[in-house]
């Protein structure tokens, strides 16, 4: 039998400028160790609410973001009763740098693939999830290349109920042409793509190619058979939302991409012009890729997130 370790760590306090509508007191999270599908340990952090909902929320981040950059996500979805999960995956943040210590390496493991983050890593925090949880529904938000790896966990289609995807499609044709040519003469070279810089953590080699790949294609993912097979097996209704100002995940490949999907889904499309988002009127403007979770109107965005997961917005 498995054993999962928790390690305490020390209060952390959001700053009180923050866009987030949260405590100016300390609130607690902590550091899991949770064992990927394989056994490989990652590193995770967990948000426990004090008025908890029947819901673990499972945060799959973008190509090589760190868990981090979604605290304030967490922060937000913890205060609405939501227990929360975020943890890097192999190749990335805590995880990469417990390995690398291990092994006296900084260079992400060269057979890590998307489909390993899927099949391994996410499929990993699906079972420790239901294992230290097992009254809870799994529900889980995707960002980008994190909305791609939820069908392909073996147990996506049992243990998740509720999905949202953030900016998960293809860029716009030029964007995505100079992105290949960056991934390809650059990942080769390096043994990964150097992004840590503008995403927070290196990406390992195998994903950079693929990633290359699906970027040269018509159709995002298109090639990818077995992805394809698991989409359609992937029942829970999912909430697909598409941002204004995305050049890296346009409106149209977002579209194209879940309707391969086998439950029912819905897109939607921030636009920048004013319009209401539960019961508010706000002007998003222009949003792009990452906007989603650090733009002026993000808990407006959370809030319909939230109402989503929880089955009240159908």
């Amino acid at each position: 039998m498995i054993q999962y370790k928790t390690i305490a760590i020390p209060q952390e306090t959001i700053a009180q400028k923050s866009i987030f509508p949260v405590r100016t007191v300390p609130y607690v999270s902590e550091t899991v160790i949770i064992p990927s599908n394989m056994g490989v340990p990652l590193t995770g952090s967990l948000y426990t609410p004090e008025q908890p909902n029947d819901r673990l929320c499972i945060i799959n981040s973008a190509t090589s973001v760190r868990r981090g950059f979604y605290k304030g996500a967490a922060e937000f979805l913890r205060q609405k009763g939501f227990t929360v999960l975020t943890y890097d995956r192999q190749g990335n943040g805590d995880t990469a740098l417990a390995l690398a210590s291990e092994k006296g390496t900084s260079i992400p493991d060269t057979d890590i693939d998307i489909t390993r983050w899927g099949t391994d890593d996410f499929e990993g925090a699906l079972k420790w999830g239901k294992s230290i949880f097992p009254d809870k529904q799994i529900v889980t938000l995707g960002h980008s290349l994190g909305g791609v790896i939820i069908p392909q966990a073996e147990s996506s289609a049992t243990l998740v109920k509720r999905a949202v995807t953030v900016a998960t499609g293809a860029p716009e044709p030029l964007v995505g042409a100079l992105l290949r040519t960056y991934i390809t003469s650059i990942s080769p070279l390096t043994g990964a793509a150097p992004t840590n810089n503008f995403l927070g953590a290196e990406t390992p080699t195998l994903v950079s190619l693929e990633m290359a790949t699906f970027l040269g294609q018509k159709k995002f993912m298109a090639s990818d058979l077995k992805l394809l097979a698991k989409m359609n097996e992937f029942r829970a209704p999912t909430l697909a939302i598409s941002p204004a100002g995305d050049p890296l995940s346009t409106q149209n490949t977002i579209k194209e991409f879940h309707s391969h999907w086998g439950g029912k889904n819905r897109v939607w499309h921030i636009k920048p012009t004013s319009q209401l988002v539960g019961g508010v009127r706000i002007k998003p403007g222009i949003i792009g890729h990452v906007g989603f979770f650090n733009n002026p109107n993000t808990p407006h965005f959370l809030g319909r997130v939230a109402s989503f997961l929880l089955g009240k917005i159908k």
